[in-house]
């Protein structure tokens, strides 16, 4: 993911991710994930300036000023993003005095997915039991 997301940022020369995946592809573990079918690399300009904005974005200045409660909800086995530097920010900025709470779910993934022991998606439950009732919690708590 990092090659691919250097590719954007070399505004679609995805040359590195490209020699990675054709190396990757001779081991016996490649065919078992999605990395040909997820990480296209024929990507109009738009969505290349588009992702690189993305990418760049920081969200801290907003959060800071954010006056509503912010309740993050977090897996810990999340495969897109660095969900243990994103708890530190936002406890940190909890310790500055913002109303934010965070959550984070052991043996979850990015999409709030479950996982078995072996890592593969739990087809049920497909959620934490009390990802919605938490959710729900809080905005009632939120407008009291």
């Amino acid at each position: 993911m990092s090659l691919w997301d250097q590719g954007i940022l070399n505004n679609g020369d995805f040359s590195d991710f490209i020699r990675a995946m054709n190396a990757a592809s001779n081991e016996d573990w490649f065919e078992e994930t999605s990395l040909q079918r997820i990480f296209s690399t024929d990507l109009p300009a738009w969505f290349i300036g588009w992702y690189k904005a993305v990418m760049n974005f920081d969200p801290l200045p907003l959060l800071r000023e954010l006056t509503l409660p912010m309740l993050a909800i977090l897996g810990d086995q999340d495969e897109e993003q660095p969900w243990q530097r994103t708890a530190e920010l936002l406890e940190a900025l909890a310790e500055e005095g913002n109303d934010i709470s965070v959550h984070i779910y052991n043996d979850v993934n990015h999409a709030m997915r479950r996982l078995t022991p072996a890592g593969q998606l739990s087809r049920w439950p497909g959620r934490p039991g009390d990802f919605f009732e938490r959710q729900v919690d809080f905005i009632l708590q939120a407008v009291e």
